[in-house]
């Protein structure tokens, strides 16, 4: 056994007993991703995919104006990894940074591959792996600022993948959008802390001012309210009340 398995083997052990220690999602999401910083990645990312409702949730630790861009975008409808999910134990790898107009057809995964490396995410890796024996996946997802070469001499392909499978068999599925990095996309149903922030817009409210009402920060307000919008379609936050009354998501 190498060095670098011999230390890859440590520290999943010791990420295993602090996972085990604990059944709090937020306590585990920390380990895996302090676990994943350890090893040079950057960020860590979970996405769920619903077959029967087609409702999509995703956690990530990548920073919250670029997760912001990518569900203000929907770059979602497009990304490789999340239109790949269905496929079951599908490891996949980009380089953003190495992605040229010529190799690829549409402008919206142009413009994501420049924004992911304009973020200077250089490196991403992903497993996808199958729940329940159904439709549903749960996507791993590894962000590093080195480029292939150099991540590969922390960690091989094998461990990667041994390193997801630890990270999606102890870290749950993300389904509350008021933990942290949690966001809901590509269906329509609105949670209550949406449905709470469009009552408090109702009410002639502006950002600070739901901020201070909910208890939360200004910008979580602004991620709502760009979740909402897209959830309904809409281009303005008034526009997004107006289809949520329309349509029933909530009333005065």
């Amino acid at each position: 056994m190498t060095n670098i398995d011999k230390n890859f083997t440590y520290q999943i052990n010791d990420a295993i007993e602090q996972f085990s220690s604990t059944s709090d999602d937020d306590m585990r999401w920390a380990i895996a991703d302090n676990l994943v910083r350890q090893f040079g990645g950057t960020s860590l990312c979970v996405v769920a995919s619903s077959g029967a409702s087609s409702v999509n949730w995703l956690r990530s630790s990548m920073s919250e104006e670029w997760v912001n861009e990518y569900l203000v975008e929907k770059y979602y409808e497009v990304d490789p990894f999340v239109l790949n999910m269905p496929f079951e134990n599908k490891f996949q790898i980009r380089a953003p940074n190495l992605l040229k107009k010529g190799f690829v057809e549409s402008r919206k995964l142009i413009e994501l591959n420049r924004s992911l490396a304009d973020a200077d995410y250089n490196s991403l890796y992903t497993g996808n792996f199958n729940m329940n024996f159904n439709r549903d996946h749960k996507l791993v997802g590894i962000a590093t600022d080195m480029p292939m070469e150099e991540f590969a001499k922390i960690l091989s392909f094998k461990h990667i993948q041994h390193l997801m499978a630890i990270i999606s068999a102890y870290v749950a599925v993300p389904h509350d959008a008021d933990l942290k990095g949690v966001s809901n996309f590509g269906g329509n149903v609105l949670s209550p802390k949406e449905k709470e922030v469009l009552a408090w817009l109702a009410a002639g409210l502006q950002n600070a001012a739901i901020a201070e009402k909910m208890n939360i920060a200004e910008i979580t307000v602004r991620k709502r309210l760009t979740i909402i919008r897209n959830k309904l379609g809409a281009k303005t936050r008034d526009q997004a009340l107006a289809i949520a009354v329309r349509d029933g998501h909530f009333s005065f």
